[in-house]
C-alpha cells in the first residue's frame, strides 16, 4: 500500500534521552500514551519537520513525511555524538487513512496504532504485517487528497521539505495540538519556543479556509484584495491551512484568484 509517511526507528539504551534533547514533545510520556504528536526544530526555533512518536518494544518509531525521512535521518545522526542510539529507516512501515466505519470491530493483537482524525476518519500506523492482520484492502484506504483534507479539518499541520524551517511551532498551532512540552527541559530550538510562550500573544497563526475549485499549493499566497494576508502551509481537497496575522480581517480573501472562506478549527486559538 502506498503511504505518504514512513518511519525512523530509534533503538539503543539512550533512545529516550537522545530524542528528549531533539524533539518538542516530552518523550517520556510515550509510556503512558503510546503515541504522541511532535516536531523537530532548528536551533533558530523553526520547525524542520512534524511527526508522530509511537512506542515500540525496545524502540521508538518516529513517523515522518516520506520526502523528509532521509534528510532527517542524516541530520539527526549528526547530533548523536556518543549517545547509545541507532537510527534506521523502516521501509516495511505502513501509514494509511480509513473511514472510521471501515475499522474492524476488534483490533488484532498486533503493534498497530489507530489515531482518530475526525469523527469519520482515522489513521493507522504500523508494520506491514500488522496492517495485513487487519485484512484491509487497498480499496478501503482513503486517497492522499481526502486524507490530507481530513488532517486539515483536524487542524494538524504537516511540515516536510516543501515548507521546512519557515515557521515557529506556535505559528503552526503546535501548542494547541499537544506537540509542545514546556516543562521537560532543553531541546533544540527550545529557547525560541519558550520565549514565544512566555511573551503571550502570538502574532501569526495557522487558520483553516475552504476555497473554490482550482489548484492551490504549499507556499501560495492568501490575498485580501491586493494585500498579502497569509501563506498556504498545507492544501488538499479544496481546503487549506494558512499562516495569517491573528489581527487580520478575514474577509474578501482569495488564493490564486479563488475565493477563500474561513472555516472552524477543532480547537481554540484564544
Amino acid at each position: 500500500m502506498n503511504s505518504i509517511y514512513n518511519c525512523l526507528i530509534f533503538s539503543g539504551a539512550d533512545r529516550v534521552s537522545f530524542l528528549q534533547g531533539q524533539l518538542t514533545q516530552d518523550v517520556t510520556r510515550l509510556d503512558e500514551s503510546g503515541s504522541l504528536t511532535t516536531a523537530w526544530c532548528s536551533p533558530k526555533g523553526r520547525v524542520v519537520v512534524t511527526g508522530r512518536l509511537i512506542a515500540l518494544p525496545e524502540a521508538i518509531c518516529l513517523v515522518l513525511p516520506t520526502d523528509s525521512i532521509d534528510a532527517a535521518a542524516r541530520r539527526l545522526t549528526m547530533y548523536r555524538l556518543r549517545a547509545k542510539v541507532e537510527i534506521d529507516r523502516d521501509d516495511d512501515w505502513v501509514s494509511l487513512a480509513l473511514p472510521a466505519a471501515a475499522l474492524p470491530e476488534s483490533t488484532p493483537a498486533t503493534p498497530l496504532t489507530v489515531v482518530p482524525l475526525t469523527a469519520d476518519v482515522c489513521e493507522l500506523h504500523g508494520p506491514a504485517s500488522a496492517i495485513e492482520a487487519f485484512r484491509i484492502e487497498q480499496s478501503d484506504c482513503l486517497t492522499a487528497d481526502i486524507w490530507g483534507r481530513s488532517r486539515i479539518e483536524a487542524g494538524l499541520v504537516d511540515i516536510n521539505t516543501e515548507n521546512s524551517e519557515r515557521y515557529t511551532p506556535h505559528m503552526l498551532n503546535l501548542d494547541r495540538t499537544g506537540a509542545l512540552s514546556f516543562d521537560k527541559g532543553c531541546y533544540t530550538g527550545q529557547e525560541v519556543v519558550a520565549r514565544t510562550e512566555h511573551l503571550g500573544r502570538v502574532k501569526r497563526r495557522v487558520m483553516r479556509f475552504g476555497h473554490e475549485a482550482g489548484p492551490v499549493s504549499i507556499g501560495d499566497r492568501l490575498m485580501a484584495g491586493s494585500e498579502e494576508a497569509g501563506t498556504v502551509v498545507n492544501a488538499a481537497g479544496g481546503e487549506i491551512l494558512a499562516v495569517v496575522g491573528t489581527g487580520s480581517p478575514l474577509t474578501d480573501l482569495t488564493v490564486n484568484g479563488l475565493m477563500a472562506t474561513p472555516m472552524p478549527l477543532p480547537y481554540s486559538l484564544d
